[in-house]
């Protein structure tokens, strides 16, 4: 029986899809055949005042594997710490990696030194990702592989007979809903999905009874690469401004939810009649809420951007086509808008939908690749390349604005080189 330890935070992240995927991992982990687990607690009181504490219990354990499961704080110094403690461990590294991995060049470039000629794997959520992260690797980079973050099919399923979400509404069991839960953010592209949505009604190419609904809360993030940053409250703005070329009949068509208790949104996902999310956020890697949505049967419209592009599991995803263009990620409006008449007027098969996701996303689907996945052999790390080194060298001293061109307001090369897996592949 092999023996693994799990090194997470016990305190719970702030950004809430992080701490289900983390209890979601934990969950599949649990269900792996012939492995002991010893749970180990990594989190940012761990920097301040237990650090040489849990690297000392993760040797003490004499485990054969050392997993990463959250996304911070990063792993960095806790395995300096473990190295300084015990130089010749033999202990397998795996991290999961999250879609902030291009936040951080700086610090993954400092852990490459510890981890060269060690066995080393990464484990990525979206064929995207990997392909990212392969590209600031040395060697063959078979040690990157994907491993979908899990959904846990006790909380989100299809449902025989769900709750009357649409009568709490104030809707008719015939009218139409499409939905989007999740951050309200510049890079979601709310603000363009709702103009879509509109205008189609305004042109009478979807049905006049179809409503448009968001769960969430707007924030101020903006696009940081981009070096556009937002107040407070300008985001709704712009939001609201949206209304202002069209009759004010449309506007009832458009409703805010606010932000929705996770236990609701089963019933959500099984009475929509479609989930929409056009977003080209630069680190979206995988995207909970879809997975979710897809779990419940819910028919999907979203772009082929980063980790999405691995949702296209059946005819019943709907796939906009994106591109990265000087001042950002962008999506095909035209193909979004016919996509989305496609959505509001068409019927899909819920249940093939759920048994998709169930097949690639469930908890249980997941642990069975992560039993093969765990027992692969793994090459020796040959670290990082120089281009990693040169973009941490430039976060040091840019920070945020590794990717922009301050003299030419607009995105630089290296942010093309970056991320262009991430956008459509014709």
């Amino acid at each position: 029986m092999s023996k693994v330890a799990l090194i997470y935070s016990f305190e719970e992240s702030n950004w809430f899809s992080c701490v289900k995927i983390v209890g979601n991992l934990l969950k599949s982990y649990q269900k792996l055949k012939n492995v002991e687990l010893k749970p180990i607690n990594f989190g940012e009181k761990s920097l301040d005042t237990s650090l040489r504490s849990v690297a000392q219990e993760i040797v003490d354990q004499s485990v054969d594997k050392i997993v990463f499961l959250d996304h911070k704080p990063h792993p960095y110094t806790l395995v300096r710490e473990i190295y300084k403690l015990a130089p010749e461990l033999k202990a397998e590294m795996v991290f999961h990696v999250y879609g902030d991995f291009t936040l951080h060049f700086l610090k993954w470039k400092d852990l490459d030194n510890l981890l060269i000629g060690k066995k080393v794997k990464f484990v990525c959520a979206s064929d995207s990702e990997v392909k990212l992260v392969q590209k600031f690797m040395e060697g063959k980079n078979t040690f990157v592989e994907k491993l979908p973050f899990p959904v846990n099919k006790e909380e989100f399923y299809l449902k025989d007979k769900p709750n009357d979400i649409k009568k709490e509404l104030g809707l008719k069991n015939n009218d139409k809903m499409l939905l989007y839960t999740g951050r309200l953010s510049l890079q979601k592209n709310i603000v363009e999905l709702v103009d879509i949505f509109l205008r189609a009604h305004a042109n009478k190419e979807i049905p006049e009874n179809t409503y448009l609904f968001f769960a969430g809360e707007f924030d101020s993030l903006g696009f940081i690469f981009g070096d556009v940053y937002h107040h407070l409250g300008e985001y709704f703005r712009a939001y609201d401004r949206t209304f202002e070329k069209y009759p004010d009949s449309l506007r009832s068509k458009v409703r805010l939810l606010g932000k929705i208790d996770n236990k609701s949104l089963i019933d959500f996902y099984n009475v929509c009649d479609g989930f929409v999310s056009l977003s080209t956020y630069h680190d979206e890697d995988y995207g909970m809420s879809v997975a979710e949505a897809g779990s419940c049967g819910a028919p999907l419209l979203l772009t082929e951007w980063g980790g999405f592009k691995s949702f296209a599991l059946s005819q019943n995803c709907l796939m906009v086509k994106t591109s990265l263009e000087d001042r950002g990620p962008s999506f095909d409006r035209k193909m979004a808008y016919e996509k989305l008449v496609d959505l509001a007027n068409k019927s899909y098969d819920r249940e093939e939908q759920a048994h998709e996701f169930g097949k690639y996303a469930s908890v249980e689907s997941v642990s069975l690749r992560l039993a093969t996945y765990l027992e692969k052999e793994s090459e020796e790390f040959k670290g990082f390349n120089s281009f990693l080194y040169m973009l941490g060298r430039i976060e040091k001293f840019r920070l945020r604005k590794i990717f922009f061109d301050e003299s030419k307001r607009m995105m630089n090369r290296l942010y093309f080189e970056v991320y262009d897996e991430y956008a459509t592949k014709d």
